[in-house]
């Protein structure tokens, strides 16, 4: 991988600049924009599905535990399931955990991280279903902003096109060639995923359904947008990305499907929370707790307002 190289948009009229992968060294250690632009998708990613959790009546306590187990677990996944289905060289076990290169997989990632996500709340005795519908709208903005650091790496592009939106790409800016930007493709697919996510997250009819439906959307796209890269990972002839994407998006679509057409709909759970959990209310959900908080904030009237009231009546 080379430290720079030149990018173009001709048909956007965009003119061959000079793309360097580091954006500053610090102590002799050169920091790549790479890794800040993942740190800063992971960051707001995490910022997004605190947000929506403690909104749904989720402890922030506990999505703060959750973020320190699942974020090294789905950097592990992404990074084993790279190794695995790529010819990387591995000279001794140091080059397997050698991120800084470079060699991080989305699926790797998500199945990391909804592995450590199950333990932490089954452990804690949150609803699953229900956290995950916190979780997939984060996960989509995470790839939104991780896209980019594909284009400052220069890396998962596609095969060479003569479409108007094609990118240029080469080490000089005499010597390109011209390819689909599928990175760019995959940045906004997500990115109207999410707003379809955040548009149906208060017309969902059962828990798990924004999830099921993050899963379905990436999927979808995912098993095309593969067809068009030349860096994909290969399970023998099998393209192991666009293979999982089009189950991924079969098994969610069918089950969604089944639970909207066999009254199993309406299954919106009172509390974020099982019996037996420290968080749990025993007699009391959700909109009673909120009613009872806004109850508590109104002013209280004074013995002349009830008076005057009385008179009225």
């Amino acid at each position: 991988m080379f430290l720079s190289s030149f990018v173009s948009f001709p048909g956007l009229g965009i003119e061959p600049f000079e793309m360097n992968r580091v954006a500053f060294s610090l102590f002799g250690m050169e920091v790549a924009w790479y890794g800040i632009i993942m740190s800063l998708g992971i960051m707001l990613g995490v910022t997004l599905v605190a947000r929506l959790a403690v909104k749904a009546g989720f402890v922030l306590d506990d999505i703060l535990d959750m973020v320190l187990f699942v974020i090294p677990s789905a950097v592990l996944g992404a990074r084993l399931y790279f190794v695995i289905f790529s010819d990387m060289r591995i000279d001794n076990i140091g080059d397997i955990f050698a991120i800084h290169r470079g060699g991080l997989a989305i699926y790797g990632g998500v199945i990391g991280g909804l592995i450590a996500g199950i333990a932490v709340t089954k452990y804690k005795k949150m609803r699953i279903e229900r956290f995950a519908d916190m979780a997939g709208p984060g996960m989509l903005l995470g790839m939104v902003i991780g896209r980019l650091g594909n284009f400052v790496n220069s890396e998962a592009y596609g095969s060479n096109t003569d479409l108007p939106w094609r990118m240029g790409l080469g080490r000089t800016a005499e010597n390109m060639q011209y390819v689909h930007p599928t990175f760019l493709y995959e940045m906004i697919w997500s990115g109207i995923g999410l707003a379809l996510l955040l548009f149906l997250f208060k017309k969902k009819k059962f828990d798990g359904q924004i999830f099921l439906t993050y899963i379905a959307w990436y999927g979808f796209g995912r098993m095309f947008i593969e067809q068009l890269r030349t860096d994909s990972l290969m399970g023998g002839s099998i393209r192991v990305s666009a293979l999982l994407g089009a189950a991924s998006f079969v098994l969610a679509t069918g089950y969604m499907i089944w639970r909207l057409t066999n009254g199993k709909s309406e299954d919106l759970a009172k509390q974020c929370y099982y019996p037996g959990s420290k968080r749990y209310v025993e007699g009391m959900d959700e909109t009673d707790k909120i009613f009872e908080n806004e109850k508590s904030e109104l002013p209280k009237e004074s013995a002349d307002e009830k008076s005057d009231k009385s008179d009225v009546e």
